[in-house]
């Protein structure tokens, strides 16, 4: 039947598409195999192919079954589609936490857009927002609303340790390269820090390549727990970066922006480049 074929390929591109979307395909392997065998006997006897006595798949029972059964595959289908559904329905939805460096002065903007994109605010440490939230797996987190924040940590995690070398050891198992962001305890963070691979923290000459290296951040929470993320949004330490400046021909510190901007993107205006800046006055941009 025309609809049954139909609907059996709706199943099955409905699918593909979970398995893709799903990162942990294991969650649902036995499934979606089972989806693929019920799919596979029924086209077979669609097709007036049958099946073999050594098909052990879950429908294989249906070489037995009158010409009439193709109805009764089509529920059985159906059955462990609607089953799986609901199991999706239950996983898909996953709590993400992040932490959010406000941007110094501006807090309460950033605690107004985190509360209007739904993130619940679980602690705050002076100028780190700690956040909870709910996603749909296939979405991933967003953070394309946030704007006053400094700095994103993507993955936060906490550990507690007894001394400073274990510390030390600890973050330098989850990643390379540290920097700090204390708010408290700052001589026992140093002693820490100093047990890291040296930041270079001098004011940067332009142009300059950002280090392949992922730059993790963490903090003491207490003086035996910190809280760290080895992924950030930021490639520069605390989100900030500072270049040497020219105090004599730049008619602003405008150009700053431009250092930055050209510098994330990785990408410069090079001979026979044309560049168009709508305003320009005093001319920091223009200079650059």
């Amino acid at each position: 039947m025309q609809f049954f074929d139909d609907i059996i390929e709706m199943i099955k591109e409905f699918i593909e598409e979970l398995r893709r979307k799903l990162k942990d395909a294991n969650v649902l392997t036995p499934e979606v195999k089972e989806y693929f065998e019920l799919i596979t006997v029924y086209r077979a006897k669609k097709q007036g192919r049958g099946t073999t006595e050594t098909d052990k798949s879950p429908g294989a029972n249906v070489q037995n079954e009158p010409p009439n059964a193709d109805t009764s595959l089509f529920s059985r289908v159906i059955d462990r589609l609607c089953s799986s559904v609901r199991l999706y329905v239950k996983i898909k939805i996953m709590v993400y936490q992040e932490v959010y460096q406000a941007i110094e002065g501006f807090d309460h903007y950033l605690k107004q857009e985190l509360e209007f994109c739904e993130k619940k605010i679980d602690d705050v440490f002076t100028n780190l927002y700690k956040v909870s939230f709910s996603q749909d797996l296939n979405c991933g987190t967003d953070n394309s609303k946030i704007f006053w924040q400094q700095n994103i940590w993507l993955n936060p995690f906490t550990f507690n340790f007894d001394s400073i070398s274990q510390a030390a050891k600890t973050l330098k198992s989850k990643g390379r390269s540290w920097a700090p962001c204390f708010f408290k305890l700052y001589r026992r963070g140093a002693l820490i820090q100093e047990k890291l691979p040296h930041i270079p923290n001098k004011p940067k000459p332009f142009p300059w390549t950002i280090p392949k290296t992922p730059l993790g951040a963490w903090t003491l929470l207490d003086e035996h727990t910190i809280m760290a993320s080895a992924e950030c949004s930021s490639p520069f330490p605390g989100g900030h970066v500072e270049f040497v400046q020219n105090h004599f021909d730049a008619p602003s510190r405008a150009y700053l922006k431009l250092y930055e901007a050209f510098t994330r993107c990785g990408t410069y205006p090079s001979f026979g480049s044309k560049c168009f800046e709508a305003g320009a006055s005093p001319g920091g941009w223009t200079w650059v």
